[in-house]
């Protein structure tokens, strides 16, 4: 029943090993370029593992985005989907369990690559394990859900225009949004309450480990508080992961109701 979505989050897993493997092929090549001076001391001598897992986590965030319009791309053709013999909420829900196991494929495949550079110029030796990185995993794909689950909730019921919507989100999420947070501190307590409140759904801001801001532009300043960036990892965690939870849940609902 969910054939055709495990055909297509092929490609698009082809497609991203692909590229990111070139992106580190790349980097192992100027790692090792001859005279090249490498320095993997870290923090202190160490790199935390939570860390390398958050730096995993950030490809599987891409390739969740890469998936999160699966049920929009059935809606230019729902006769050929919405008469299988099997209800639109379960068929929905196969189809994004599908998309979860591939993001998870993501951040193990990215964890690899991450590994592989780290012990091609020593560095395996100088990872601690810390007592974040439990939390991390969680927190990191947590993230990579919350963002499939917002982008399946905005486009399953959209006939087309899935695209434009994931490219739209990152264009929100990673510049708009953080910029419009900190101008407006600057402008009106209220107004920046409200960019501050809005960026609960941001899910790039739950990776964010700072308790605030000062912006200086000209002559004015403003500290800029974010108050939920001061939550812990698991309780972030357990937001992103509700936040994207929800998100599935909408899309199977508002997709059940599509008409043809």
């Amino acid at each position: 029943m969910y054939y055709v979505q495990l055909l297509r989050l092929r490609k698009a897993f082809t497609w991203f090993a692909a590229i990111v493997g070139a992106i580190f092929l790349i980097v192992l090549a100027v790692l090792h370029y001859p005279h090249a001076n490498v320095d993997v001391s870290g923090v202190n001598g160490t790199i935390p593992l939570s860390v390398v897992f958050l730096g995993s986590s950030l490809f599987a965030i891409i390739f969740a985005t890469v998936c999160g319009r699966s049920l929009n791309q059935e809606n230019q053709r729902p006769e050929m989907v919405w008469t299988k013999p099997i209800s639109r909420e379960r068929l929905a829900l196969l189809y994004m369990l599908c998309d979860l196991a591939a993001i998870a494929a993501a951040f193990v495949y990215a964890l690899a690559l991450i590994l592989i550079t780290l012990a091609s110029v020593g560095g395996l030796t100088i990872i601690k394990a810390d007592a974040a990185a439990p939390a991390s995993v969680c927190l990191g794909l947590g993230v990579a859900m919350m963002w499939n689950g917002e982008l399946q909730g905005l486009t399953s019921w959209q006939i087309g225009r899935g695209g434009l919507i994931v490219g739209l989100s990152w264009a929100v999420f990673a510049w708009l949004l953080p910029a419009c947070t900190a101008l407006s501190a600057l402008w009106n307590p209220a107004v920046h309450a409200a960019f501050v409140g809005i960026n609960y759904l941001d899910p790039l801001a739950y990776l964010a480990t700072g308790d605030g801001g000062h912006v200086h532009i000209g002559e004015g300043s403003a500290t800029v508080q974010q108050s939920f960036l001061q939550l812990g990892l698991w309780t972030r965690a357990a937001i992103t992961w509700s936040i994207g939870i929800a998100g599935w849940a909408v899309a199977i609902f508002a997709w059940k109701r599509l008409e043809v």
